[in-house]
């Protein structure tokens, strides 16, 4: 954990690009919040395992940094269908500091999913089934094992923020308990402003693929995918749409799925999205989606 002294002196102080000086004090007072989130979740419900979810992006790092003193293992969902170069930034975050780093796939592969007419029939198009699938799943796999008796806890930290997406304050909260897994998200309460002062003043490592694309990359099974999303990461990542998405969206036509097209949700009326989509649904592990109804900017 980087630590940020209380009393820096002013010319040792962190500047933005305009020179203004950060303030300290204020982020001094999100990072204790932060602390006092982990601190309340794990006193009333005494977990047996605490796991820090990374999936690489900007604000998952800001928790890997303030909060991996917390955790027993670093937990990596590897959806199959992400950009390699967040894995192995992940790997290397982890290895850097030293962390144990659990990495998880989901039990049935994307591309099984896809090409199945029982299960997705093409590709998915409604979020709260690609979740399920490709995240959902890995988790409870990994409470299973933490656990010993039914009635144990397994507490997941998350980088989840309420100022991402009007959706996420309606949804939830800093501690949320589902089952036997206690989730926290001990930077619910961050701006964007204070996420982007303290990468700064800690002087983080940024994925490359967050730089370039403005999200981790660790999951783009195209459910929630955006108009032009599509052309963006042709654009940046062509190798993965070519070798990736582009074969896949041959055999769907092959085979005559309905959905042989990757991203098509943009294409679906607005007034229909959400019932396609799943909103409102318990998606903890998605801060990193785009979305087509939702607001998001991580």
């Amino acid at each position: 954990m980087t630590e940020l002294p209380s009393h820096r002196r002013r010319e040792d102080a962190p500047l933005d690009n305009q020179g203004k000086l950060f303030n300290v004090r204020d982020l001094r007072t999100a990072q204790e919040e932060a602390a006092d989130h982990v601190a309340d979740a794990k006193r009333e419900h005494c977990p047996v395992k605490t796991f820090l979810l990374l999936s690489g992006g900007n604000d998952s790092m800001v928790l890997l940094d303030r909060c991996a003193h917390e955790c027993d293992a670093v937990v990596h969902v590897n959806t199959g269908i992400g950009i390699q170069d967040t894995s192995e930034f992940v790997h290397e975050q982890c290895r850097v500091r030293k962390l144990r780093l659990i990495e998880m796939a989901p039990p049935v592969p994307y591309d099984q999913l896809v090409l199945d007419p029982q299960r997705w029939n093409g590709f998915p198009g409604n979020h709260t089934f690609a979740y399920g699938n490709l995240k959902g799943e890995a988790i409870r796999q990994v409470a299973r094992a933490a656990k010993r008796t039914k009635r144990d806890r397994v507490l997941f930290l998350t980088g989840l923020r309420r100022a991402e997406s009007e959706r996420r304050k309606r949804l939830y909260t800093p501690i949320d308990v589902r089952g036997s897994q206690v989730w926290v998200n001990p930077l619910f309460s961050w701006s964007n402003e204070e996420m982007h002062e303290y990468r700064k003043a800690t002087r983080l490592p940024q994925n490359p693929v967050s730089a370039t694309m403005h999200m981790s990359g660790e999951c783009l099974c195209g459910s929630r995918a955006r108009k032009g999303e599509r052309e963006e990461w042709e654009f940046f990542y062509p190798t993965f749409i070519r070798t990736r998405i582009e074969p896949l969206e041959a055999e769907a036509r092959r085979r005559g799925l309905k959905y042989p097209r990757w991203g098509w949700i943009h294409e679906v009326p607005p007034q229909r999205r959400p019932e396609i989509e799943g909103q409102g649904s318990f998606m903890p592990m998605c801060v990193g989606c785009t979305g087509t109804t939702d607001d998001d900017d991580a």
